[in-house]
């Protein structure tokens, strides 16, 4: 049926069955028609009721023309047809950003159904806007159904994804385990993309960010008048807004204990009870958890649940470091590059003779430190990033150690003598060779110091010590 054109009220509360009536309003279509944002809306029969100028614009129809037709036929003649929107409003769902071709533009478009005072569904509305930059858009790295392209040159992230979205599509859940930084958020953010759920939510919960005292609060909700200074309406929790969708449970292995048993309610039942409330609510959710700690241990010390670590664990994923997967490093560098590029609206490069130094670098803090390194460089540098831009950890690598330094660290094959010496002797005369080294190299001792992440004070106390031996 279409909406009821019924004139407002000021005495009553406006919902959303009012948007029609509110929109009709000559003084308001003529602000909307102002707004750079597209704005539609279906009522519940699946009819257009309302379209401002820039919708018109942005879809090439002319409103008055279309007012009064059918969504399905507007999503199928409109140039941004979006198979995503139309089984988002079949499904009274919520549409996240998706971008969308038409022609040699790219627009995005988001949607939500209309509900009215009973919360029964009367209608839907949705929002279209130009990308700002198109070509950008074009030239970003894909992110369809398949493809996976920070990872497709490992064999060991490729069968992780394989599995892993296997069994998100299974609704069986995932545990992802691996050092912090290695791409577990990414890995999470993927699966979600590609699997049948890529219209619903992807809620990502950092079980380490958010204060115990409000964790509870924040993770399942709470109803009007639970505590002094809650919302009058109530406030649905982060496990509700992820109804339809994924729930991307990040640093699990941090979550207060105390709360892990309802948790493990929600888990076991499906159902999420909000502070203050004796009615459970329902929820349909896919579950990713993630931590860089060891759960087995924690379960033994008492700090973890093992009821809840198994159900947690159906799946578990193991990611490998980044030191581990050197393949990897040419793909992400090309890929962060063409990121950075994009971000800086001009052309940027990496030099040929950089890669060495850095695929030869153990990245410690994996793909996040690598992403950040790209960053720095892309602000650094003007279009080429060279070695003299290399941050300072990278910058070691950069020349081959002195004669006496590469002696002092030779190889056990062909030891140095240590007839006569001391430990406390030979350590010293290896450190006086690299402080030597890094002294001659950079010029002063104070960019040694730099280099050599010390203090000016230990370079010259040592370098004094060297002299005076």
């Amino acid at each position: 049926m279409r909406f009821a054109q019924t004139p407002l009220d000021a005495r009553r509360p406006f919902n959303a069955a009012d948007i029609p009536s509110f929109l009709g309003d000559p003084r308001w279509e003529a602000i909307c028609d102002l707004i750079p944002e597209g704005v539609t809306v279906v009522d519940a029969g699946g009819v257009v009721t309302y379209m401002n100028t820039s919708a018109e614009s942005l879809n090439e129809l002319r409103k008055t023309e279309w007012i009064g037709r059918t969504f399905e036929d507007f999503v199928e003649e409109s140039c941004l047809r979006c198979e995503a929107l139309r089984s988002a409003w079949r499904g009274a769902q919520r549409l996240p950003d998706t971008a969308v071709r038409a022609g040699e533009r790219m627009v995005s478009i988001s949607a939500r159904p209309l509900r009215d005072s009973q919360g029964l569904p009367c209608g839907y509305l949705f929002f279209q806007r130009k990308l700002s930059s198109p070509s950008a858009a074009q030239s970003a790295p894909a992110r369809d159904a398949g493809e996976r392209p920070l990872f497709a040159a490992s064999a060991l992230w490729d069968e992780a994804y394989r599995i892993g979205l296997r069994a998100i599509d299974m609704n069986s859940r995932v545990l992802l385990l691996g050092e912090s930084g290695v791409g577990k958020t990414e890995l999470a953010r993927q699966l979600h993309t590609n699997s049948t759920r890529r219209h619903g939510h992807f809620i990502h919960v950092s079980c380490a960010g958010i204060p115990e005292s409000l964790f509870e609060s924040e993770m399942f909700g709470y109803d009007r008048g639970s505590f002094t200074g809650a919302l009058s309406k109530g406030k649905a929790g982060l496990i509700e807004a992820a109804d339809g969708g994924t729930l991307f449970l990040d640093e699990i292995g941090e979550m207060p204990l105390a709360l892990q048993a309802k948790l493990l309610v929600v888990l076991e039942s499906g159902r999420v009870h909000r502070l203050g409330s004796t009615q459970p609510k329902t929820v349909d959710i896919r579950v990713i958890a993630a931590t860089n700690r060891d759960l087995e241990q924690l379960v033994a010390e008492g700090k973890f649940r093992s009821d809840l670590y198994y159900r947690l664990s159906v799946i578990t994923l193991s990611l490998p470091p980044l030191r581990e997967q050197k393949m990897l490093i040419g793909p992400l560098l090309d890929y962060f590059v063409a990121l950075a590029g994009e971000r800086r609206g001009k052309p940027f490069a990496l030099a040929a003779e950089c890669r060495p130094l850095l695929e030869a670098h153990g990245f410690p803090g994996n793909v996040r430190e690598l992403q950040n390194l790209v960053e720095y460089l892309a602000v650094v540098c003007d279009e080429v990033a060279q070695i003299k831009h290399l941050p300072r950890q990278v910058g070691l690598a950069r020349a081959p150690l002195n004669d006496a330094a590469a002696q002092a660290n030779a190889s056990p094959a062909h030891p140095v003598s240590l007839e006569g010496a001391s430990l406390k002797s030979l350590v010293r005369e290896f450190e006086s060779g690299l402080i030597a080294d890094a002294i001659t190299r950079y010029g002063s001792k104070r960019k040694a110091a730099e280099m050599l992440q010390t203090d000016i004070a230990t370079i010259v106390r040592k370098s004094k010590l060297a002299n005076a031996a």
